[in-house]
């Protein structure tokens, strides 16, 4: 295990090379890891690899937790050196701990692997970055799949159809005073109805965690637009 030190913030920049997400920082993220500081929490080491400047260092993982830092007026921070490091040992890293990797990152790791890696198959990928292989196969190809009539296949999406499913629900009772209740009722009656309750919960208790990492995903977003709004 590498030793950790301690340098100033300012040695610290960030390099796409080791970005491993897309889409800059999440606020909703940094916006925890700040109260999580502020009360007394430690966070983990950042780990940065040199940057060929003296005494200079680029992060590999933990660009949230350094502006967490910057934030509460940190001058120093906890890292371990990587002198090693790419962009795969950033993706390895973050799929450790923090925020779960998107769908999208998934598929940028795939593309990076294989470019630099042209021996591995397509389910030695899908295992290295938690896809299935088919996910893969297509976002190597760059083209989605057709059928033997030439046509593109149209693959069922169960998510757009539940969700626009819920969205008419809630567009017609949503202004019910008892919509969440009865909602609730639908889900108890759901779930007993199931031969196997447990996993149905489970499934439950997932997609309710989706849900609030999707609103943290996208509420910097609408913060953002509502600034501009106001501004004009």
């Amino acid at each position: 295990m590498s030793e950790v030190r301690t340098v100033p913030i300012e040695a610290l920049a960030t390099d796409d090379r080791f970005q491993v997400r897309l889409g800059g920082l999440r606020e909703a993220h940094v916006r925890s890891l700040v109260e999580a500081l502020r009360s007394g929490a430690e966070l983990p080491p950042l780990v940065v690899t040199p940057s060929g400047e003296s005494g200079r260092f680029l992060i590999v993982d933990g660009q949230h937790r350094a502006e967490a830092l910057r934030r509460i007026g940190a001058k120093f921070a906890k890292v371990t050196v990587q002198g090693d490091a790419d962009l795969w040992t950033s993706f390895q890293l973050n799929q450790l701990h923090g925020l779960p990797l998107l769908l999208s990152e998934r598929k940028r790791m795939a593309k990076w692997l294989k470019e630099r890696n042209p021996q591995l198959s397509v389910r030695e990928i899908a295992r290295m970055v938690g896809l299935s292989p088919s996910c893969v196969q297509d976002t190597l190809s760059g083209r989605r799949r057709e059928s033997a009539g030439g046509g593109l296949v149209q693959r069922p999406d169960p998510w757009q159809r539940f969700l626009q499913a819920l969205v008419k629900v809630y567009t017609r009772r949503g202004h019910e005073q008892d919509f969440v209740q009865r909602l609730a009722e639908a889900i108890v009656d759901l779930v007993e109805g199931q031969r196997d309750p447990g996993i149905t919960w489970d499934a439950l208790i997932n997609f309710s965690d989706a849900v609030r990492l999707a609103w943290d995903i996208t509420e910097s977003r609408y913060a953002r637009r509502d600034e501009e709004t106001a501004r004009t």
